[in-house]
């Protein structure tokens, strides 16, 4: 089999990917698979996608397939491709003594601002303070939420 052929296989409208996720779900939490399973499967797949879709040179293969089309918007294989064309500013070069400036003060904010939120999650005990203008406040520890979940490393 050809490492393309799967992708032919699967669902290629909006109506039969929504049918196809339903299924999926709903086959998933039956007790029939292992969700843990099929997990790792779709992590798997994800890095195929990510790994092609990146890939300069098969971008560039897109590219000039899609070159072939003289339309802004073509329909093709059941989709609609739109051709855009991004510009992307470069200021590295323009010498800018003010904007050079502005981007030192912004790094340096963030730096205070990470600090100023570690000292937050070190303490312990809330802290009452007076404000420049002379108001007293109080300043609490940070807090901590938590998320189960975990991560997956292909061997």
């Amino acid at each position: 089999m050809s490492a393309l052929e799967i992708f032919r296989e699967i669902p290629q409208t909006k109506a039969d990917i929504k049918v196809c996720v339903k299924n999926a779900k709903e086959e998933m939490l039956s007790g029939d698979y292992n969700p843990l399973e099929i997990d790792l499967h779709l992590k798997r797949m994800e890095e195929i996608v990510k790994a092609l879709r990146e890939d300069k040179e098969v971008k560039s293969a897109v590219l000039t397939e899609l070159e072939k089309y003289t339309e802004k918007t073509v329909n093709a294989y059941g989709c609609e491709i739109t051709k855009v064309s991004r510009a992307a500013w470069q200021y590295d070069l323009c010498n800018d003594l003010e904007l050079r400036e502005m981007e030192e003060q912004k790094r340096v904010l963030d730096e205070k601002i990470k600090a100023k939120q570690k000292e937050l999650q070190f303490m312990t005990t809330e802290k009452v303070v007076v404000t420049l203008d002379g108001e007293i406040t109080t300043i609490y520890p940070a807090s901590k939420t938590y998320t189960d979940t975990f991560s997956i490393k292909i061997l």
